[in-house]
């Protein structure tokens, strides 16, 4: 019985043993039982496209693989993000010290830095993001190194090599003098000292000048989005009596090449209209370059430009409401007044408080006030026109809308 009872306890053991053998023989190429923990991998998505990629391998043997932000504008950061994965396979979380683990080597430029990950624990499957910051501090190549230590058995240490190059793209914005087809360029004159002045133009016509802009590095020139839709276009602000030609526009300039625009000009109302042009690039130390606009339309004109509206709100039947408003002359040349009438509507409710007497001429800058009143004496909302007459070619005729709406009195209700 001893013996039958030994035999017995072996064979389980046996079995468990000749099961393992089969299955290893069976599946050597599928299952690696010694890997039992954490199972790194290093991906990126530099394109944004959504597909992740593995990360390249470093071709110089310095590294395991290798993070190239090839040619940075200098003094401009730019950021790659690196995947962290714990492999879905794995059989452990991937770990590692969130201070030191995840630095740069001994010797990396300054120029790069680290945005460590929020967390310093993955699970199979999971995933993280380390950042990357390149920013050149001057033309030149950067290089360094990115250490990620893990409890990884198979890659405890993982070495990956930084590689970039700082480069100072250079624009020129250069006015064209008309006729002799010389330049005044942006680095020739103090900043905001370049100026288009289209002088006074009469209405109905127009005047034009050029400008280039000019790559005058020896790296590409991108021209990027402005205060408009482009990277060379018109700054907040800007008279619609300006135009761009061709039209605003966002690229990239080559070494040496010129890109030409022209600004029309062409008022259609007396005094002054301003406006800007910029030009904004990658260049790191002319970011913006501004061209200031100047030009004046010959013409008389009256500020504020009718029709107007004045609300003399809610007053009650029997009470006066007074308003009082200015124009100014603000062309650039004599506004001449013919006429100032009013027509008080049907109830003849306004009035003018005082009475001015026309034709009268205003210098440009000069004003005159309009003072009227308005007392209705029934209930309801009345209206009524002032009437302006002028050589403002466009306010020959202007006018302003009189509001008024009246209340019924204050009652006086007693009780004993």
């Amino acid at each position: 019985m001893p013996a039958a009872n030994n035999r017995v306890s072996l064979l389980p053991g046996t079995f468990l043993l000749f099961v393992v053998a089969v299955f290893w023989a069976g599946c050597e190429d599928v299952v690696d039982l010694a890997r039992v923990e954490a199972m790194l991998r290093l991906e990126h998505d530099w394109d944004g496209d959504g597909t992740r990629q593995v990360l390249p391998p470093d071709s110089t043997g310095s590294g395991d693989y290798l993070v190239d932000f090839g040619q940075s504008v200098v003094r401009q950061s730019s950021v790659r993000y690196i995947v962290m994965v714990n492999d879905a396979s794995a059989q452990g979380s991937l770990v590692w010290d969130w201070e030191t683990s995840i630095r740069l080597g001994q010797g990396t430029s300054s120029s790069f830095y680290l945005d460590r990950p929020p967390v310093s624990e993955l699970e199979p499957g999971q995933v993280t993001i380390l950042a990357i910051h390149y920013v050149p501090e001057q033309d030149g190549a950067g290089d360094g190194t990115l250490i990620i230590e893990t409890n990884d058995p198979d890659d405890q240490q993982v070495v990956v090599r930084l590689s970039g190059s700082g480069v100072s793209p250079d624009i020129q914005v250069c006015l064209i003098e008309a006729g002799s087809q010389a330049e005044q360029c942006n680095d020739e004159v103090q900043p905001g000292n370049l100026i288009m002045d289209f002088g006074a133009c009469d209405l109905g016509h127009s005047s034009s000048r050029q400008f280039l802009v000019r790559n005058q590095g020896v790296f590409r020139l991108s021209i990027a989005t402005g205060s408009g839709i482009g990277g060379v276009d018109f700054g907040t602000g800007t008279s619609s009596e300006y135009a761009l030609v061709p039209e605003p526009w966002t690229g990239s300039l080559e070494p040496g090449e010129t890109k030409t625009f022209s600004v029309d000009y062409a008022p259609v109302d007396g005094g002054s209209d301003d406006g800007t042009v910029e030009i904004s690039s990658n260049d790191p130390n002319e970011s913006s370059v501004v061209l200031a606009l100047i030009g004046s339309g010959l013409a008389p004109r009256i500020c504020p430009q009718p029709p107007l509206v004045v609300d003399f709100g809610s007053i009650q039947v029997g009470k006066t409401s007074q308003k009082s408003f200015r124009f100014t002359s603000c062309g650039n040349q004599v506004l001449t007044i013919s006429q100032i009438s009013l027509d008080s509507g049907n109830h003849g409710y306004f009035d003018f408080t005082t009475q001015i007497g026309t034709p009268f001429d205003l210098g440009v800058e000069e004003a005159f006030d309009i003072e009227l009143s308005y007392t209705p004496l029934v209930e309801g909302t009345q209206t009524g026109r002032v009437i302006i007459s002028s050589n403002d070619p466009n306010a020959a005729e202007g006018w302003i809308d009189l509001v008024g709406r009246a209340t019924a009195s204050a009652m006086c209700d007693i009780h004993v």
